[in-house]
């Protein structure tokens, strides 16, 4: 007997990312996989680790940083799988993350700062071809909708479907009571297989609507 979540989830997420088609998802999401590893290259042959190293700036700190994100995004590390939907017992968390997904989310960000980022330090991009053209407009086009965070509630999930996130295994056992469908802690939590963004037991919240039904999340 198929056994459901009692605990609402949560995903945080930009509305012009919840109105695409997985098509489109799946189609952005190469693109900025396509970005990431060619704008990587351009750091990477211009020895932008060793030049900068040294260097004490934010802007300088932040490249570093995205650096360190693409090669772990590039790499299939834990953090950065993509093909499952994330999902939190937080609400504050998902809040946070809505807020942050204007980009395409985490690895739509990553993209845009390294693209951003040369013209801090006066690097330019190599001829690109047509692939690699129409993935970074794309992403500069993406960049040009007004945000729209929002926030996304499901109810009666299936526990089957659900898994740890980030390689949490222990975490993740000891927040969730599969027998009573409770989570009791905030915890990250991956949803294998499609998941639905209509339907009866899903619920979409704008920040505003938020901030008049919790406003104690956002004091």
């Amino acid at each position: 007997m198929d056994k459901y979540l009692k605990t609402p989830l949560y995903h945080g997420t930009d509305d012009f990312i919840g109105c695409m088609s997985k098509e489109e998802r799946e189609d952005m999401k190469k693109k900025c996989f396509l970005m990431i590893e060619l704008l990587r290259k351009i750091y990477d042959v211009n020895g932008f680790d060793k030049v900068y190293s040294g260097e004490n700036s934010k802007e300088i700190n932040d490249i570093l940083d995205y650096l360190i994100a693409a090669h772990s995004a590039l790499k299939n590390n834990v953090f950065y799988e993509y093909n499952d939907t994330y999902l939190t017992s937080s609400l504050q968390e998902a809040i946070k993350f809505s807020k942050n997904a204007y980009h395409f989310g985490e690895i739509g960000t990553i993209a845009w700062k390294l693209y951003e980022g040369l013209s801090i330090i006066n690097y330019e991009l190599p001829p690109l071809n047509q692939e690699q053209q129409e993935a970074l407009d794309s992403i500069i086009g993406f960049a040009d909708h007004d945000p729209e965070p929002v926030v996304y509630a499901f109810k009666n999930l299936p526990i089957e479907n659900l898994v740890e996130e980030g390689g949490r295994k222990k975490e993740f056992e000891i927040a969730l009571n599969k027998e009573t469908g409770i989570i009791s802690s905030d915890i990250g939590i991956r949803y294998k297989g499609e998941l639905s963004f209509i339907g009866e037991n899903v619920y979409k919240f704008t920040i505003e609507e938020l901030k008049e039904l919790r406003p104690n999340l956002f004091n």
